[in-house]
């Protein structure tokens, strides 16, 4: 009987602890953390004649793939070269946690090619790119910001006399000791040629800067939209990006949007091959902007704000999935 759901996820994921509350008894929930792999879990696959089977084995019980009844990909998964623990150099740990990393996500693809997935590897992997999202979000009819993605910016892409704002490729934060960074989108004030040559040595996302009443964050799960309208602008450390955190200054209501809006994010999420995916957009008054969709984003705070059952909505979306 294929009675297990099986979440990849990271070490202490309360999101993915939440979707595992919310899972019937009638099904047994195996959390793989990243960071315990090797120690207790561990993945292998085969193929051969009779057939491909992919074996996890979770604190020395064995689960076939003809056991597991679907798969959540919570987060990637990544090992560096620190991870590894014994008496190795420099140089071998590196080549260890390569091979490490390339396995296990090849174990994942198979799985994911014989059984349901939230999402599939190539899914996500496919989103980490912004301008394929805001291509293909303009291609199915969302209002986008015009945008320029790269290093040495020129005015046949953008007006650089307008308001402009910069992000970077893709959130990363660095630490260093014990404090962690991350750059967040802002304002470009900088445009002078000096300033801009800069950006030769580290491309980034260069867009118009929309005025905005509000933002969202749009959860979308299977067919279910859950949208949260994040009152932003009454934030005087978060009105260019809410994701300063300053929640007190910061509402979020649940809200609603067009339903020619969520047709046409329900077929991007197609397009894109996904059955979850957390929108970003804003609200000008008068259209609303899609600015990207992460499909490993994060819900808890809008869950815990709003009451809306998103986690729910996962758990039986993995159940329901076949």
């Amino acid at each position: 009987m294929s009675n297990y759901i099986i979440i990849f996820c990271c070490r202490n994921d309360e999101h993915a602890e939440r979707v595992k509350a919310c899972i019937s008894s009638k099904f047994e929930v195996i959390s793989l953390e990243r960071e315990e792999y090797g120690k207790s879990w561990s993945i292998a696959c085969s193929i051969a004649k009779n057939g491909i089977c992919v074996v996890i084995t979770f604190n020395n019980i064995k689960i076939d793939n003809n056991n597991v009844h679907s798969v959540y990909l919570r987060r990637d998964f990544t090992i560096e070269s620190q991870d590894i623990i014994g008496d190795f150099t420099e140089a071998e740990k590196r080549y260890i946690s390569a091979q490490r990393t390339i396995h296990v996500n090849s174990c994942i693809k198979l799985l994911s090619q014989i059984k349901p997935c939230i999402n599939t590897p190539e899914s996500n992997f496919a989103c980490l790119s912004k301008v394929l999202q805001i291509y293909m979000a303009r291609n199915v009819g969302l209002k986008v910001p015009p945008s320029f993605f790269g290093g040495l910016i020129e005015n046949r892409f953008l007006n650089l006399d307008e308001r402009l704002c910069i992000k970077p490729l893709e959130g990363i934060h660095i630490k260093e000791g014990d404090k962690t960074y991350a750059h967040y989108a802002e304002i470009l004030e900088d445009k002078s040629v000096e300033a801009l040559k800069t950006l030769e040595f580290c491309p980034a996302i260069i867009q118009n800067y929309i005025n905005k009443i509000y933002e969202l964050r749009v959860t979308i799960v299977g067919d279910k939209i859950f949208t949260c309208r994040i009152e932003s602008q009454k934030s005087k450390i978060g009105n260019i990006d809410w994701r300063h955190h300053d929640w007190e200054n910061t509402p979020h209501y649940k809200d609603d949007l067009p339903n020619h809006v969520k047709l046409k994010l329900l077929k991007l999420m197609q397009n894109l091959n996904l059955s979850y995916g957390a929108v970003d957009m804003i609200f000008d008054g008068n259209e609303y902007y899609f600015l990207e969709i992460n499909s490993m984003g994060q819900w808890l705070w809008i869950e815990d704000l709003t009451d809306m059952p998103i986690s729910q909505a996962i758990a039986d979306l993995l159940i329901q999935i076949n």
